[in-house]
């Protein structure tokens, strides 16, 4: 299980890091418009189809096949993008139709790279909560290195970095393991009405929109050109939520949070230090939200992890707008 759970982290860490890297790639060579769209595709094809492919995932006997089908699409996002750079501006001016699939490559590679990275996720979340037994470090630890993943491949975006992301990813997917040594779906139904468990889980999903906003409104203020630093500080708050919750209890542990977040928003006054105290007290609530979504919904883990990923969205859109006006 070690091994297992370093493996499905550390392919999170690369997976994001590919995506984004890619999408930086294409905008050294794009209109702005364009990339705008391409971005958008992205974001609507990576979280609000988290709910589809997690509902497929649950449905899934061999749940491998989720993983080698996200490697080969984010392998044919990264191969669009190669092509479109190579294509190169002026055999694009000199041709229509071939300007015209030249303009349409964003998009493209948007749909390949979010399809692959939504598969992904769903795979590892639920494969990490079975073999775990719902344990919250690990969920922690999986969710964790996808924040510094984002953050490296933005920052560090190059040819060089994509190619070994590739490699080191394909490389971890076929040593993880195959589907005859998946372990079976053996959870607990858990006793409540219908209603209370949906009630339970808008609950939980209104936290993870609020949550959403609060992190992308303190990554993207004074912390915006720190952003290696704020994605380590966000991974290792979801790591070390996890750990939180199992030594202080559940309870306990979420108080501590929502009162550090609470108190780092309210009087941050523009310091470094207090932003990114109140960043890591946010993304602590990551394993919390997760965890108890996967204790409402027992067997279907994939599902769980979708929603709480489609409402990452709405904040994400709200912060995006805020700071472009």
């Amino acid at each position: 299980m070690g091994y297992e759970l370093a493996s499905r982290s550390a392919m999170h860490f690369l997976v994001d890091g590919i995506c984004v890297c890619c999408l930086y790639l294409a905008a050294e060579r794009y209109a702005a418009h364009s990339l705008l769209w391409a971005f958008m595709t992205y974001n609507v094809m990576a979280f609000l189809t988290q709910p589809i492919t997690g509902y497929i995932a649950d449905c899934t006997r061999n749940r491998y096949k989720l993983l080698y089908s996200s490697v080969v699409l984010l392998c044919t996002g990264a191969a669009v993008v190669a092509v479109a750079v190579a294509t190169g501006d002026e055999a694009g001016r000199h041709d229509y139709m071939l300007s015209t699939a030249y303009k349409g490559f964003p998009l493209l590679a948007a749909l390949t790279l979010g399809a692959g990275n939504s598969l992904f996720h769903v795979w590892g979340g639920k494969a990490t909560a079975i073999e775990s037994g719902n344990d919250i470090r690990h969920l922690g630890t999986f969710v964790a290195t996808g924040a510094m993943g984002l953050a490296v491949g933005a920052s560090l975006a190059s040819w060089a970095l994509l190619v070994a992301f590739i490699v080191a990813l394909a490389a971890l997917a076929l040593t993880t393991g195959n589907g005859e040594h998946l372990k079976p779906n053996v959870t607990r139904k858990l006793e409540k009405p219908h209603w209370w468990i949906a009630a339970a889980m808008c609950l939980i999903i209104a936290v993870v929109m609020l949550r959403s906003l609060l992190g992308q409104t303190l990554a993207g203020g004074e912390l915006k050109q720190l952003a290696l630093v704020a994605g380590l500080t966000a991974m290792l708050g979801k790591m070390a939520g996890g750990w939180m919750c199992h030594y202080m209890g559940l309870i306990p542990a979420a108080v501590v949070m929502v009162v550090a977040v609470a108190v780092c928003t309210a009087w941050h006054g523009g310091s470094t230090v207090v932003i990114l105290c109140g960043l890591f007290a946010v993304n602590c609530t990551m394993p919390v939200t997760l965890y108890l979504a996967n204790v409402l919904m027992p067997g279907r883990e994939g599902l769980a992890f979708g929603l709480l990923a489609a409402a990452l969205m709405p904040g994400y859109l709200i912060a995006t707008m805020n700071y472009a006006l």
